[in-house]
C-alpha cells in the first residue's frame, strides 16, 4: 500500500502504560496485549502481501484490526485510532481510515509534531484515492442527499468523501423544483453546482377558495310536492292525448283515402279507432288530474301558503336591540304580533 510505518504506535503504547493510576490496571494490561497481538498480525500481513499472498494478508490485517479495536474498547484513547486507521487503509477501507486519521488529530492532546505531520500526510494520500465532493447550492437551506443518505442542508462547509464511482445526487427544498442527477466521479476533488428553480404557482397549488355560504331555503307550504305532482300528471296526460289524437287523425285520413288498398284502409280504420279510444281515455285522465289539482290548490295548498306567509311576516317584524343605562343593561325586544 505504501503507507508510512508507524512510529506513533510506540507512543500510543507508552501512553497506555503511563495511564493514570486510577485506571484499572487489568484493563491496561489487556489493552497492551491486544496491541502486541495486533502488531504481530499487522507485520505478518505485510510479509504475506510482499510475497503476493493477498488472501492471507487480508486475513492477518482483519485480525490486527480486531485486536486494535479491542484495545480501544478497553482504553478509549484517541491515539489508538492511528493504528486502526492504518490497518483500514491496508484493507482498502479508505472512508473509514480517513475518519479515524482525522479523529487522531481532532481528539488527541499534545501530539508530537513529527507524528502530526505523518498523520496529515496519510490523510492527503487517502484523499487522493477518494472522490472529494464540494457542494455549491442555492438557495441556502436545501437538503442534499447522495445515494439516499442525507448530508445536511446547504451550504456545506467541507468537502464530503466518497468511494469513486457512480453517485446519485438529490437536492430538494420546499417551493423549488427538485434536482436529481446520476454521474460517474473519479478520485480527486470535484464540485457540484446546483441552482434550484422556483416552482410556478399553478391552480392546483393555490388553496381552494372558501365555500360561499349556502342560501337558507325558505320553508315551503305543506303539500307543495303533491301540487307539483298533480300538475305534472295533468300536463303529461294532456300531451300524450294530443300525440295519440294526431296519430288517430292520420289513421282516419288513410282510411278515407280512396287511393289506398282495401286492406290498408281496413287496417287504418281499426288502428285509428284504438288510437281515438286511447285519446279519449287520456283526455279524461288529464281532466280528472287537472280538476283534482285545482281542487287541492284552492282547498289545501293556498290556505297553507297564506298561513305560512302571515307567520313569516310576524317573525320578521320582531326586532331586538341592546340598551344600557347607568343603573341597568339588557336587550329590548319589539315588533308586531
Amino acid at each position: 500500500m505504501g503507507t508510512p510505518r508507524i512510529v506513533g504506535l510506540l507512543a500510543a503504547v507508552a501512553l497506555i502504560c503511563s495511564a493514570p493510576l486510577a485506571q484499572a490496571q487489568d484493563e491496561g494490561k489487556q489493552a497492551r496485549k491486544h496491541l502486541k497481538r495486533g502488531d504481530k498480525h499487522r507485520d505478518a500481513g505485510d510479509k504475506y502481501r510482499d510475497k503476493g499472498n493477498e488472501e492471507q494478508a487480508i486475513s492477518e490485517f482483519e485480525s490486527a484490526l480486531a485486536e486494535y479495536q479491542s484495545a480501544y474498547e478497553l482504553v478509549a484513547n484517541p491515539k489508538l485510532f492511528y493504528p486502526i486507521a492504518q490497518i483500514e487503509e491496508r484493507l482498502g477501507l479508505d472512508l473509514e481510515a480517513l475518519v479515524h486519521f482525522q479523529k487522531v488529530l481532532d481528539e488527541s492532546d499534545a501530539l508530537p509534531d513529527e507524528l502530526r505531520a505523518e498523520i496529515e500526510g496519510a490523510i492527503d494520500l487517502v484523499r487522493q484515492r477518494l472522490t472529494m465532493l464540494s457542494f455549491v447550492v442555492e438557495p441556502a437551506g436545501a437538503m442534499i442527499e447522495v445515494d439516499g443518505k442525507e448530508l445536511g442542508e446547504s451550504p456545506l462547509d467541507k468537502a464530503v468523501p466518497f468511494i469513486p464511482g457512480e453517485l446519485v445526487i438529490s437536492i430538494t427544498k420546499e417551493g423549488y423544483k427538485p434536482y436529481e442527477a446520476t454521474a460517474e466521479y473519479d478520485a480527486g476533488a470535484s464540485t457540484v453546482e446546483v441552482f434550484l428553480e422556483k416552482k410556478l404557482t399553478t391552480v392546483a397549488d393555490k388553496p381552494p377558495p372558501p365555500e360561499a355560504p349556502k342560501p337558507v331555503s325558505k320553508p315551503q307550504p305543506e303539500g307543495r310536492n303533491r301540487l307539483i305532482g298533480g300538475a305534472a300528471a295533468t300536463g303529461g296526460l294532456a300531451l300524450t292525448a294530443i300525440i295519440t289524437g294526431i296519430v288517430a287523425q292520420k289513421k282516419h285520413n288513410t282510411f278515407e283515402d280512396s287511393n289506398q288498398s282495401a286492406s290498408a284502409r281496413e287496417k287504418a280504420r281499426d288502428s285509428g279507432k284504438n288510437y281515438a279510444l286511447l285519446t279519449d281515455v287520456l283526455w279524461v285522465g288529464a281532466i280528472a288530474a287537472g280538476s283534482y289539482t285545482a281542487y287541492y290548490y284552492y282547498t289545501t295548498y293556498k290556505p297553507n301558503k297564506e298561513r305560512m306567509e302571515r307567520r313569516e311576516a310576524k317573525r320578521q317584524a320582531v326586532w331586538v336591540s341592546p340598551y344600557a343605562t347607568p343603573d341597568s343593561a339588557g336587550l329590548a325586544v319589539g315588533g308586531s304580533f
